[in-house]
């Protein structure tokens, strides 16, 4: 598969994750969504720094693109990190949730409108389908990592001390949303943002 269709299929992913968030819920489905949201942004953020932004540094045309991007993944590492040790239930993780949104969507803008068609106009079909490869191996190797076992057998509400381990400059260990024991309704009210 090209690489670049594969990037946007998580795109995708992301996107129909936050549509969902928008349209609401109680504190159990919000951390089910949240879990989601979690696991498939951990990985996709594994996946391109150790395959997509390395080979962007190389080339000339795109080492600039490659800086922002990285910056761009620890800003939203952190928003991520904040948003995990929140109460689901209260205004700042709604507010911090509208944040992520937004910074994840200008991340997907910028790859999506600037540096896939870079790449496209740089690179042979052969050389798009071998990134396809090596992106898929390191989404394969991150799936079977004892980090995001951990998050699928425990969810968000189990701390995560292997967060340290990540090769991912920025997220640290944090214990996930607590205080989830009784549902409440909430309504999460973002600015309709869509990748």
């Amino acid at each position: 598969m090209d690489g670049l269709e594969l990037l946007k299929q998580d795109h995708d992913t992301v996107n129909a994750l936050f549509r969902q968030f928008e349209q609401g819920g109680n504190s159990q489905e919000f951390e089910m969504l949240f879990t989601q949201l979690y696991d498939a942004l951990v990985l996709h953020t594994i996946i391109e720094e150790q395959v997509l932004y390395p080979m962007l540094k190389l080339m000339p045309e795109t080492a600039g693109l490659a800086r922002e991007a990285y910056n761009e993944h620890g800003q939203a590492k952190l928003t991520l990190t904040k948003i995990a040790s929140l109460d689901n239930t209260s205004a700042e993780w709604g507010q911090m949730m509208t944040t992520l949104m937004r910074e994840i969507t200008q991340h997907v803008q910028e790859e999506e409108g600037t540096i896939f068609p870079k790449l496209r106009q740089l690179m042979s079909e052969a050389q798009l389908r071998d990134l396809g490869d090596q992106l898929q191996q390191a989404k394969d190797k991150g799936i079977n990592s004892a980090v995001l076992k951990e998050l699928s057998q425990h969810g968000t509400t189990a701390p995560m001390p292997s967060m340290q381990t990540m090769p991912t400059s920025g997220l640290k260990s944090a214990t996930m949303m607590t205080d989830i024991d009784s549902p409440s309704a909430t309504t999460f009210q973002p600015t309709n943002l869509s990748l």
